[in-house]
């Protein structure tokens, strides 16, 4: 078998975990389901993985890379903090919409998981958040962003992004753009967001005595 049949096979028995962990419900679930689901045998599921404790550690982890990722690219972007907020915003409603699977254990799978993946999930969730944070520094520094304590604007966006994140999933008829394709709804969605978050800072409104000095 070469490398790509074995992606091949791995993404496939993957793709059914997902769907019989949300059919059945993850303790309910058996590597027996998922390998029906997946057209393979039994003992082939335990070749690549020892147990459905795994593939959900693998679905997660699959998903947190994915989060992680787009926080990054948006961070090393050569705009300024609300441009790169904005962008972040997209990019994860975008991978939300695409891959609504990998979304909905990121916000779901809690249950099954063990302590060394809890410490492994504390962990990316902290790469977030220095991430996060490290852009709206920035754009406190430059005047770009309104002036705030960066770690408080930094739960502030990955909150609100999350809470979207969940809407879009759960209750997408509660959100604008509902029947418009997917780029034109994001796209709308994520400045909706912007508007909403209003980090950008506003210039000073100049005193009375600037005033008259401007209009003498």
């Amino acid at each position: 078998m070469t490398e790509l049949q074995e992606r091949e096979k791995i993404g496939r028995i993957v793709r059914a975990a997902l769907t019989v962990f949300s059919r059945r419900g993850f303790h309910r679930a058996t590597m027996q389901d998922i390998a029906e689901e997946a057209g393979v045998g039994k003992g082939t599921t335990y070749l690549y993985f020892s147990g459905k404790d795994q593939l959900l550690e693998h679905i997660l982890e699959t998903a947190l890379h994915h989060y992680l990722a787009h926080v990054k690219q948006a961070a090393q972007l050569a705009v300024g903090g609300p441009e790169k907020i904005r962008t972040l915003v997209l990019r994860v409603l975008e991978f939300a919409q695409a891959r609504q699977d990998l979304a909905l254990f990121l916000l779901e799978g809690s249950t099954g998981m063990s302590e060394e993946f809890k410490r492994k999930l504390v962990s990316f969730r902290d790469q977030v958040h220095i991430a996060v944070r490290s852009i709206v520094a920035a754009g406190v520094e430059a005047g770009e962003i309104r002036p705030a304590p960066p770690d408080m604007l930094a739960h502030f966006v990955i909150g609100t992004l999350n809470s979207l994140v969940a809407a879009l999933l759960w209750s997408p008829e509660s959100l604008a753009g509902d029947g418009l394709p997917a780029p034109e709804r994001t796209a709308l969605l994520a400045e909706q967001v912007m508007e909403a978050m209003a980090l950008a800072a506003h210039p000073a409104a100049p005193g009375p005595g600037k005033e008259a000095a401007s209009q003498a």
